[in-house]
């Protein structure tokens, strides 16, 4: 249940935090993350 709930946080953020992501209208996280790897390298 606990799983559940934190996958459910990380794809549905709240409002507070979806202000502090700035490309929050990416397909997923994991898009999300290697697009900013991939741009700091």
């Amino acid at each position: 249940m606990t799983s559940k709930r934190s996958f459910f946080r990380k794809t549905h953020p709240s409002p507070q935090r979806a202000k502090s992501i700035p490309n929050q209208n990416l397909p997923s996280d994991s898009y999300n993350m290697e697009r900013i790897l991939g741009t700091t390298k």
